[in-house]
């Protein structure tokens, strides 16, 4: 349905007037930990409008000139629904190549923003949309170094034209490379499919990049997509977007992981057949989300071998404190007297790197190598998949 310019014109301002959009989050699993990686971030505008859905509300902006005026108000929405639903992970945010050189993107209201939602760099991922050409390759690679340098990370959209080229692979880098769900669906049944995805995880590997199997929509491509070694995926069998999304993997996803298939990876080895995360677990009895500083802090004063204090919300893992960063902390003048009553969540790591109790060795070492470097002391949460009544750090 187009609707009429002047009427989009009136609507989108309005919506854009009244804060009314509302952010939808799609969770990405990771497969070589069986956890989330985190969601991307997607848009929609009020119920019952004839803008209420990406391509009506998307186009009028374009058609009105008020493209760059959307996308900003979109990060700024999705940022703000991410906070305050304490979502775990990544966060991918949607930025087309046009939007990411307007210099009111590199104004700092971006970086102010995260401070003032306590949501660090590292767990954003900037997603290229594949919807224009690209006409200004130093500017968008100037861009990029930009937001690197600030600790975000990139991810382009694999669709044929612009970015998804080997020339975009090899001179953006990606950290993230998304394969469009038209090689995705079916591919347990295609082979023309299979090798194509094979040969963008040949591609994938050279560039150092992870890639994303988009629209996974059947358990058979679910597993063939796992099996390959793809290191992660989202689509309707794992979740469909949702405004308040799953926090973890539902049944149908987790009986399907611990499904036994032939391999096509060397990564991808039968439970107790080698060494995984539980055999190097070290048990530590975790903090709820609402302990105290000074609780935490009499933690590490008790137990000298104490490392890490794992933070946990309902069970599951949420952060990780670590002792030499808190101690240093409350070392200086007044910490205790100002901190010490407050919720321990105000230092700790809120992107900790989370793995599966059954992941090998192999797959701990090829994470920690791509991780940056905290983690080889911070350690590793482990997450136990079944009923999880403590958490537990494995050393590294």
């Amino acid at each position: 349905m187009i609707v009429p310019l002047e009427y989009g014109i009136a609507e989108l301002q309005r919506i854009l007037a009244d804060g009314l959009l509302t952010p939808f989050f799609q969770p990405i699993i990771d497969f070589r930990v069986r956890a989330l990686l985190g969601y991307e971030a997607l848009i929609r505008g009020p119920e019952g409008s004839p803008l209420q859905f990406p391509d009506q509300l998307f186009g009028a902006a374009r058609r009105a000139g008020l493209s760059h005026a959307l996308e900003h108000a979109c990060r700024d929405a999705s940022l703000r629904a991410f906070a305050a639903q304490r979502l775990a992970g990544r966060l991918f945010l949607n930025v087309t190549p046009g939007c990411l050189l307007d210099v009111k993107m590199m104004n700092g209201h971006t970086r102010d923003l995260l401070n003032e939602l306590g949501i660090a760099p590292n767990r954003v991922v900037i997603e290229l949309t594949e919807n224009q050409q690209i006409t200004d390759v130093p500017g968008i690679h100037e861009a990029l170094l930009h937001y690197r340098g600030r600790g975000f990370q990139i991810a382009i959209d694999d669709q044929g034209e612009g970015f998804a080229n080997l020339r975009m692979w090899s001179e953006l880098r990606p950290e993230f490379v998304k394969i469009d769900k038209h090689f995705v669906h079916g591919i347990a049944d295609d082979r023309i499919k299979f090798h194509f995805v094979r040969a963008m995880q040949d591609l994938a590997e050279i560039c150092n990049a992870l890639l994303v199997a988009e629209g996974i929509e059947r358990a058979e491509d679910f597993n063939c997509i796992r099996d390959m070694g793809i290191a992660c995926g989202q689509g309707y069998f794992i979740a469909r977007p949702a405004q308040f999304p799953a926090r973890q993997l539902n049944s149908a996803v987790l009986a399907a992981l611990s499904r036994q298939h032939v391999s096509l990876s060397p990564l991808s080895v039968g439970q107790g057949k080698v060494p995984t995360a539980r055999t190097l677990l070290k048990p530590i009895l975790p903090v709820p989300q609402d302990a105290t500083n000074s609780l935490v802090i009499a933690r590490f004063e008790a137990d000298p071998e104490l490392d890490v204090l794992p933070v946990v919300h309902e069970g599951m893992p949420i952060g990780m404190i670590n002792r030499h960063n808190m101690i240093d902390r409350f070392a200086r003048p007044f910490r205790k007297e100002v901190f010490g009553r407050k919720s321990c969540e105000l230092f700790m790591d809120q992107a900790p790197l989370i793995v599966d109790q059954h992941a090998t060795v192999q797959e701990l070492a090829l994470m920690l190598a791509m991780a940056p470097k905290r983690y080889l002391s911070d350690g590793l949460s482990s997450l136990v998949t079944a009923s999880i009544s403590a958490s537990a750090a494995v050393t590294t």
